[in-house]
């Protein structure tokens, strides 16, 4: 048996693609169908959607990821990225997937580690930060649900297409992760193994801690060139989803 680790598969619904089905939800779906066979657990590790204004509005166009996820016989985890941080109660009972708290310790094949989207290590990029901080707030969330979902589509590509031109002028150093972040996480937890998203710069990383030697592993985006993280018996292996699917 294996645990899987996904994240940044940035679905979008079809009505985003001018009215035909994202591949990348073709991706999933045969992803989900091969992991099946020998999954004990799959942890999706933010951004699965590309945007998510909401439950009441997400529901309906995600309808068949969703089901998807709903079919699977193995328990299914969700962290909130920072395109999905609205998932709620809805969508996790909808999908019978479970929320977990980022950063989130668990146990897997007999070991402690820790989970995380990734966003909030990445402290040299102060703008979003910034940004971060207000939309995590409970007031905010209040705010921006209480619209109408058409109002809240309109604020979401504008924040969307802000994001895009920031991001564009950016080093890639900048929008990664900060080493001593890293660190200072995993001296918090205590913990010797991190695995987390959201910079699309899949790879395995070692950090110098107060108690020992850690090792950082990152998921890649499924708009580019994808790599998944399998974990059993015989220890975690990164592998590219393309190379996944063909076995």
């Amino acid at each position: 048996m294996a645990t899987y680790f996904i994240g940044d598969l940035h679905l979008s619904p079809p009505s985003a693609s001018a009215g035909s089905p994202d591949p990348v939800i073709a991706q999933f779906e045969q992803f989900c169908s091969a992991c099946a066979t020998d999954a004990d657990a799959l942890y999706i590790l933010g951004d699965l959607f590309e945007v998510w204004i909401g439950d009441d509005a997400g529901l309906g166009p995600y309808h068949t990821v969703i089901d998807t996820l709903n079919n699977l016989t193995f328990p299914v985890f969700v962290l909130h990225g920072n395109r999905d941080f609205l998932l709620d109660k809805a969508f996790c009972k909808a999908s019978d997937a479970q929320r977990l708290a980022d950063p989130a310790p668990i146990t897997c094949a007999g070991q402690k580690i820790l989970l995380s989207h990734g966003d909030q290590l990445c402290t040299d990029d102060v703008d979003y930060q910034r940004g971060r901080a207000l939309f995590m707030q409970a007031e905010w969330r209040s705010n921006f649900l209480s619209q109408s979902i058409e109002l809240r589509a309109q604020q979401a590509a504008a924040l969307r297409d802000q994001s895009a031109s920031a991001s564009s002028k950016k080093s890639v150093e900048i929008m990664d992760v900060n080493d001593d972040a890293v660190v200072t996480l995993l001296e918090q937890s205590q913990l010797l193994t991190l695995v987390h998203g959201h910079t699309h710069r899949p790879g395995r990383h070692e950090h110098a801690t107060q108690q020992g030697q850690a090792t950082r592993w990152v998921v890649g985006s499924w708009q580019e060139d994808a790599e998944i993280l399998r974990w059993d018996d015989s220890g975690p292996q990164l592998i590219k989803l393309a190379d996944y699917l063909k076995q």
